[in-house]
């Protein structure tokens, strides 16, 4: 039979892996599709930041965002189930609500960095897409990003459906 095979995804603006994942450009959303009739089960999402003084208030090392960032699951692009609740994320700390895991390292010169791990299963149970029904995971950004290094958002998982 064999183990489910595992996917290491970044989001990106198509949702198939194709479009941009550099998410620190202008505004856009980011995306991460089941193709066909796969099921992906989304276990975690891995948030990456490189940029110049990040700081808690700030976004990364840009002001704080005015509208925030927002993660959700759509169906058929309606939106399905809000993982933020309502709060988005305006400023590098806005992460801590959702993530355990956070760590920021400052290396004396050149870039700062800010990684964080949000597990969803510890958060209550993964996160399933089902291709066959048009889900996929949105992740919403209004405010422009233009100034940030680098930003990404991996999702990791594997597929319901398939086998190694």
């Amino acid at each position: 039979m064999g183990s489910p095979l595992t996917f290491y995804r970044f989001m990106d603006s198509v949702g198939d892996g194709s479009g941009t994942k550099n998410m620190g450009v202008a505004a856009d959303t980011y995306y991460l599709t089941p193709q066909g009739v796969d099921i992906m089960v989304c276990e975690r999402a891995i948030i990456s930041m490189v940029d110049a003084l990040i700081t808690a208030a700030k976004y990364a090392g840009i002001t704080a965002l005015t509208t925030g960032i927002t993660l959700q699951v759509e169906r058929a692009t309606v939106q399905i189930l809000d993982l933020m609740n309502g709060v988005p994320v305006k400023n590098t700390a806005g992460w801590t609500r959702q993530c355990y895991d956070g760590n920021q390292q400052a290396f004396g010169s050149g870039d700062d960095t800010y990684s964080a791990r949000w597990t969803f299963g510890k958060a209550g149970f993964p996160i399933v897409l089902d291709g066959s029904k048009s889900d996929r995971l949105a992740l919403v950004v209004p405010d422009a990003l233009t100034g940030i290094t680098a930003h990404y958002v991996q999702i990791q998982g594997f597929y319901a459906n398939r086998k190694m």
